[in-house]
């Protein structure tokens, strides 16, 4: 029997014991690990996105996969039926004063991002009045940590709330390494594509962040996805992989501000394949055989503008097209983003300075003469001419900034700047040795053998060095989590 053939039945049953092993691994990870940090605020994001079609909460991320994380609250009511943050006369009955804060602390959420957590602590841990008056106290908050408290105590079980929308970011987990089997599988044949998928399910970062209510899985899918799409594209133009690819660069835009790499991924692919590709076909409008370099590049430029337009309308839709964060806006109930823009100009002014020490006062005292850039300028534009979401423009803006001053911790060493080695050594010491091996012999072989070289290694390298490439530039060094998009594509080359 060839290496690359097997049986259908036990490829088929190989293939359903991977993904049940991933299931199940990722499955009781999420069932016995409580909330962690990130993980109230973006459930309690993704619940009044949906309920009220209001983004003022955890705006430093795009909303979908948050959404899609609080859809299994819907039928759930963690907050009464009646309840309207808005309205501080629909706060009665038992809960009255866990809902009480939480309609201050969503009032507060238009000027401070941080009112998130509490809001967030609210949904998952508020305390019913009778328990709180019991021990004399006005909010969970105050409620003494050496006396536990029981289960009946809350107003809802918030183990079982994470537990259901963490079940969503595990389907999104197994349909991304459903999809790195299948192109793994295209393009080698069964044998590779189990690998792939081998690597996929028993990846221990893909497992940790695969059940967890944050966005780090949902925008790897997309963006593998989105690089799956242009690969299909270099073998030839249809409608069916340039309407795919729309919906798949809209998905990517609405789920992480990171996923603004397809744009650059899409550009040096499609110069690489229009500069390559002598045989490539073109069959939106009856099929025709485009022969030169210049026409290959402006059918690219066309596609390329269609998938962005793709990603224009998903995130327009992610956030339900209305301009404004608030669903009943007032003079006073807008984002200040020109005030988040400034905020990040002086920033980087300040650590001009003093790249020691960027203190909050000095940034107040640099704020009112800061000159933006060009970044800002962009992004002061789209919102006079309200070309993209309020929340999303702000949280653009606030993401920038804060990611030019972020305390971070790496060999025994703290930095408010970062490292340059930070993402080098994540990568090396949180990546299993069986794929670093893999990896490795990979590249190896590929240096050494000429004859091993194929065209869809191109668009299977060139986007992860990117990615890895424009992380070591980033301040931002909080996780490496950050390197999750790189892995579902190596896999796939590892596969191959």
């Amino acid at each position: 029997m060839p290496l690359r053939a097997l049986p259908r039945w036990l490829e088929a049953a190989l293939v359903l014991a991977l993904l049940a092993c991933f299931l199940f691994l990722a499955g009781s990870h999420a069932a016995r690990t409580s909330a962690t940090f990130d993980e109230p605020a973006h459930l309690v994001a993704g619940y009044t996105n949906n309920r009220w079609d209001d983004y003022r909460v955890n705006r430093e991320h795009p909303p979908l996969v948050k959404r899609l994380a609080a859809l299994p609250l819907s039928s759930l009511q963690p907050w009464p039926d009646g309840f309207d943050p808005n309205d501080r006369n629909t706060v009665d009955g038992d809960g009255s004063m866990t809902l009480g804060s939480v309609h201050q602390w969503w009032g507060r959420a238009i000027e401070s991002v941080d009112a998130q957590w509490p809001l967030g602590h609210g949904l998952l841990f508020g305390v019913k009045d009778a328990t709180l008056q019991q021990r004399g106290v006005a909010s969970a908050f105050m409620v003494d940590p050496l006396v536990p408290l029981e289960s009946t105590d809350f107003l809802n079980d918030a183990d079982s709330l994470v537990f259901r929308a963490r079940l969503i970011v595990v389907v999104l987990g197994l349909v991304l390494a459903l999809l790195a089997w299948l192109w793994s599988r295209q393009l080698i044949g069964p044998v590779g594509g189990l690998l792939t998928l081998a690597l996929c399910c028993f990846d221990p970062n893909l497992i940790a962040h695969g059940s967890l209510i944050t966005t780090d899985v949902g925008a790897s899918l997309f963006i593998l996805a989105g690089v799956f799409v242009l690969w299909q594209l270099d073998r030839g133009v249809s409608w069916r992989p340039v309407l795919g690819g729309a919906i798949v660069f809209g998905l990517a835009a609405a789920s992480k501000f990171s996923a603004v790499i397809l744009a650059p991924m899409a550009l040096l692919l499609a110069i690489y394949s229009a500069s390559t590709r002598e045989d490539w076909w073109f069959s939106l409008f009856g099929a025709r055989r485009v022969r030169s370099v210049a026409g290959r590049l402006a059918v690219w430029s066309c596609v390329i503008f269609f998938l962005g337009a793709g990603a224009y309308l998903g995130l327009w839709a992610a956030y339900g097209f209305p301009y404004s964060a608030v669903a009943q806006p007032t003079t006073a109930e807008t984002l200040n983003v020109e005030r988040a823009v400034l905020d990040g100009a002086a920033i980087r002014v300040v650590l001009e300075r003093f790249p020691d020490n960027p203190t909050p006062a000095a940034v107040d005292e640099v704020r009112p003469t800061v000159q933006p850039g060009a970044g800002d300028q962009l992004i002061l534009f789209a919102n006079r001419h309200r070309l993209l979401p309020e929340a999303y423009l702000y949280g653009l803006a606030h993401a920038r900034g804060k990611a030019l001053v972020r305390y971070s911790f790496l060999r025994g060493e703290i930095s408010p700047l970062g490292f340059a080695t930070y993402f080098p050594w994540a990568f090396m010491l949180k990546t299993p040795l069986v794929t670093l091996v893999t990896f490795g012999l990979l590249i190896a072989l590929l240096l050494v053998r000429p004859d091993l070289r194929r065209r869809h290694l191109v668009f299977l390298l060139l986007p992860p060095a990117l990615y890895f490439g424009l992380s070591l530039m980033s301040n931002l060094n909080i996780g490496h989590r950050h390197l999750l998009p790189i892995y579902p594509l190596m896999f796939v080359a590892c596969g191959t």
